[in-house]
């Protein structure tokens, strides 16, 4: 997990980027190990086609038990045709059939749904796909625990999805599969996704998806003209793969800041970039902190960091100076660097004494003050600036791949590059950005 900051005309715009990969998890019970299993007479006839006559074994049982734990091919059938039913509904925009599986009296799990359908169909969900894994549980009551792998994609139907598995839980009634729990994604699941827990109206431009509630409804217009504007530069250093189809951006008001995601965040961050999978990352703004003005600039870095970092699955502790410094360099392509707006704090940083000349920094610790991951920011990305200016910015984006990307050394890289020792680069950065900061 790595954390920048910046500051504008005196408006903190922290931004906070995750790097890892959502972790797969294998979802158990929910509720801790059961001690029992019973069945409800209704789950108990939906199951009984699954078992073999009395004193006869059949070669290959509808039924396998295993452990206590009792799976149906009948009853995964009937989930499974329950769970395509769901899908189509929501594709045809078929609410009455999303919610065909639940019970009427049912108002908690139907308006939780509800939320859920107009949320996607309001972002344009163009694949959604609800699948079964793993094994179905008896639980006590006779519920039937299911998890239940997601896939979706939002507008363009020619896609890598995106995935996530969540809990559900299942009673039968004539003889049929009823839903009575749809859990959310955990946040070992990157979860909950917004869309999952939240009301969401949302525009749709050529190149971003841009959704918040209804409280940030009147700004998210503005937002995506904005977003349409930063994706275009972004788009330009897709070097390593194809842009998104569309960038995803939730506009978040404090309650949805704190929830969305599951993740953390230190009290300057003002946006952060979530990476579903090797090739899709969402963006989440705070709207409490950038104000529409800003958003370009925001969406720009982090936009960067989609196109800059995508197709890959690992981490960067020993980068994160090189993995920010692209970004802020591409969000200030074309200005002057003196035009830079987190001069004051980088001038600041570098005369406190805190800085003791080496270029790559680590990332702010979550306690360290705005003006603080403000500097270490600036230094980044002025780094990042003279190797553009030394070496170009052919040479500058190869530098960034080795190093970022595939994980090679800094002296190994720098010198099949620049062919020049990494430590006479490095003290050539640090000469440019003591000149330029004053420190």
């Amino acid at each position: 997990m790595s954390l920048v900051a910046r500051i504008r005309a005196g408006a903190v715009l922290g931004v906070l980027v995750v790097f890892a990969p959502p972790a797969a998890v294998s979802l158990g019970p929910v509720g801790g190990q059961i001690a029992s299993v019973s069945r409800g007479a209704d789950t108990a006839e939906l199951l009984k086609d699954g078992l073999p006559p009395e004193g006869s074994q059949s070669e290959e049982p509808d039924l396998d038990v295993s452990d206590g734990v009792e799976t149906s091919g009948v009853l995964r059938s009937k989930i499974t045709d329950v769970l395509d039913q769901q899908a189509s509904a929501l594709l045809q925009g078929n609410l009455a059939g999303f919610l065909a599986s639940t019970d009427p009296a049912d108002t908690a799990l139907r308006s939780q749904l509800t939320r859920r359908f107009a949320s996607l169909r309001a972002m344009r969900v163009a694949v959604f796909e609800e699948a079964l894994t793993g094994t179905l549980r008896v639980e006590q009551g006779g519920h039937v625990a299911a998890s239940v792998r997601l896939r979706y994609c939002f507008v363009a139907t020619r896609c890598a999805p995106v995935e996530t598995t969540v809990q559900t839980y299942w009673s039968a009634t004539a003889g049929q599969p009823r839903l009575t729990t749809f859990k959310t994604s955990t946040p070992e699941q990157t979860g909950p996704r917004p869309w999952e827990v939240s009301e969401l109206q949302a525009v749709v431009g050529k190149r971003v998806v841009v959704a918040g509630t209804k409280r940030w409804a009147s700004r998210l217009k503005s937002i995506l003209a904005a977003a349409e504007r930063a994706a275009a530069v972004a788009d330009r250093y897709a070097k390593w793969d194809s842009p998104p189809s569309r960038y995803i951006v939730y506009v978040a008001g404090s309650d949805e800041w704190s929830q969305w995601h599951g993740v953390r965040q230190a009290s300057w961050v003002a946006a952060y970039a979530m990476p579903l999978n090797a090739t899709h990352t969402e963006i989440v703004l705070n709207a409490q902190k950038v104000a529409v003005s800003d958003a370009r600039d925001v969406l720009q870095h982090e936009f960067a960091h989609v196109v800059t970092l995508s197709g890959v699955q690992r981490t960067y502790p020993n980068s994160w100076w090189l993995v920010e410094g692209i970004a802020e360099y591409i969000q200030n392509v074309g200005a002057s660097t003196y035009r830079y707006r987190a001069f004051g704090d980088g001038r600041r940083y570098a005369r406190s004494g805190r800085w003791n000349g080496t270029i790559p920094l680590s990332e702010p610790d979550s306690t360290a003050t705005t003006s603080e991951a403000n500097g270490r920011y600036a230094v980044a990305f002025l780094a990042v600036r003279r190797l553009v200016e030394r070496y170009g910015e052919w040479r500058m984006l190869a530098f960034f791949n080795a190093v970022a990307r595939e994980g090679q050394g800094l002296e190994a890289a720098s010198s099949a590059i620049f062919k020049v020792s990494w430590s006479k680069v490095s003290e050539d950065c640090t000469r440019y950005v003591r000149h330029a900061l004053g420190g």
